[in-house]
């Protein structure tokens, strides 16, 4: 397998110091930029003296030089499992050393000018710093380059 490309996503918090949700591997060539809205982050948890967020969210955006295209890239993370929809087909992948289920959908956005955006959403367990973690991307692109990001997040690391 190829290079990944990799991104922390972190926050800095005046109680806490630096924070981290994630640290994101997605394929060669993908940038990071930060979200318009600043990271939430409602409790720390501690694991070999690094700082995870335990319960909170943050906001990026991945941007794809082959392709042209920006993703949105959404993380939460919580204590409590997350609910998947009644009619979620999901399948089963490793992410960051655990069992992860995903699922690629479509949505509509906007309010005037509707558009279709295809979304990758991505949960599993972190039994180390005993954290729920979903990440999602969406953008208008192809679902394929979902999946292609989907075979490098298997290293992001969580712990």
């Amino acid at each position: 397998m190829e290079q990944h490309s990799v991104h922390v996503m972190a926050a800095a918090n005046p109680l806490y110091g630096a924070v981290n949700f994630v640290v994101l591997t997605l394929p060669p060539g993908w940038r990071m930029a930060a979200g318009s809205l600043p990271p939430e982050i409602e409790r720390v948890v501690t694991v070999d003296g690094v700082q995870w967020v335990a319960s909170g969210s943050a906001t990026g955006y991945v941007y794809n030089r082959k392709e042209g295209k920006a993703l949105e890239v959404r993380v939460r993370i919580s204590r409590k499992p997350f609910k998947w929809g009644k009619s979620r087909n999901t399948s089963k992948t490793l992410v960051g050393g655990h069992e992860a289920d995903y699922t690629i959908t479509s949505e509509t956005a906007g309010l005037f000018r509707k558009r279709t955006l295809q979304v990758l959403l991505v949960r599993f367990y972190c039994d180390r710093t005993g954290r729920h973690i979903e990440i999602r991307l969406r953008g208008a692109v192809k679902p394929a380059l979902l999946l292609e990001a989907l075979q490098h997040l298997g290293d992001t690391g969580c712990h």
